[in-house]
């Protein structure tokens, strides 16, 4: 059985790849202070990289920043903030 979701228009794939990253996060979010931020970025990268497989380059660039900037706002410490200090950060 193959997937054709490349096939799908792009809006259709953008909003997949935003969706899935959402929820993914969401997840994420609700079990960070149980697997730690690292795992959580493993899992937010697991989802990128099934999004890849899936769509088209722009819905994945989208969703690989989204992912980033979710990871390092809202599940890495300090909360709400874009503080990059050390490389581990990075």
């Amino acid at each position: 059985m193959r997937f054709r979701t490349r096939k799908l228009p792009l809006p259709i794939q953008y909003v997949l790849s935003m969706v899935s990253v959402l929820v993914v996060s969401l997840i994420c979010f609700s079990t960070a202070d149980l697997i730690g931020y690292r795992l959580v970025a493993m899992v937010l990268l697991m989802t990128t990289s099934i999004v890849a497989m899936l769509f088209e380059i722009i819905p994945v660039l989208l969703a690989a920043i989204l992912s980033a900037v979710i990871w390092n706002f809202f599940l890495f410490l300090p909360y709400i903030l874009f503080i990059l200090t050390t490389p581990k950060m990075w």
